[in-house]
């Protein structure tokens, strides 16, 4: 293949990707495009993919008359929460299942695979019941605990940390370290990658 057949073939595809990406940032666009519309060009039968006009008065009266700042303190404190909780355990109970060996281990593994298969929506209500039994409701662990630990990213976890040298972690039981500080300060450091920005904050 010519310099020029490798330029054009990268030239093609690069447009194709750059159509994909356009299309999957048009409704971002659309969405930020009808916020500072008025009503009557909102529901207006003609597509028009340029504004005629920006209202700013609609993001004004979105502040003043709502509680939009507080729901976006809201978003903010569950999603970190959840977040840093979640990585938190879910990496704790990888490094179990990847290298410790326990009675009903497999059982507890297979358990966690069928958790994977249950639909979110079904969970529902038997957490919203949980958390009223436990006087939770109306308060932000309501939306983290139930959400802290992902059987899908506990099964990630468990095959990053498979990759871990076993030899590493006995290097670090005869130096005195005990098994959290050796999940917490040698294998969660090493998992970076699959842990995230957040892991920085377990090293």
């Amino acid at each position: 293949m010519t310099r020029l057949e490798q330029l054009l073939r990268k030239s093609v595809l690069f447009t194709v990707i750059a159509l994909f990406a356009l299309l999957a940032l048009f409704p971002f666009y659309w969405m930020f495009l009808c916020s500072g519309r008025s009503n009557a060009e909102i529901f207006s039968v003609t597509l028009n993919l340029v504004p005629e006009s920006f209202h700013l008065r609609n993001y004004v009266k979105l502040i003043t008359t709502t509680a939009f700042p507080m729901w976006i303190t809201n978003s903010i404190v569950v999603t970190a929460s959840t977040t840093v909780v979640s990585l938190f355990l879910s990496s704790l109970a990888g490094i179990a299942f990847a290298k410790y060996r326990f009675r009903g281990d497999t059982a507890l593994f297979l358990l966690l695979f069928l958790m994977m298969s249950v639909p979110r929506f079904v969970t529902i209500i038997p957490i919203f019941n949980l958390m009223s039994r436990l006087g939770l409701t109306n308060t932000y662990w309501s939306l983290i605990l139930p959400f802290s630990v992902n059987p899908f990213a506990v099964f990630m976890m468990r095959q990053y940390v498979r990759s871990v040298p076993d030899e590493l972690m006995d290097s670090a039981r005869i130096d005195g370290y005990n098994e959290f500080d050796i999940a917490t300060r040698i294998v969660m450091p090493l998992i970076k990658p699959a842990l995230g920005p957040p892991a920085s904050s377990f090293s």
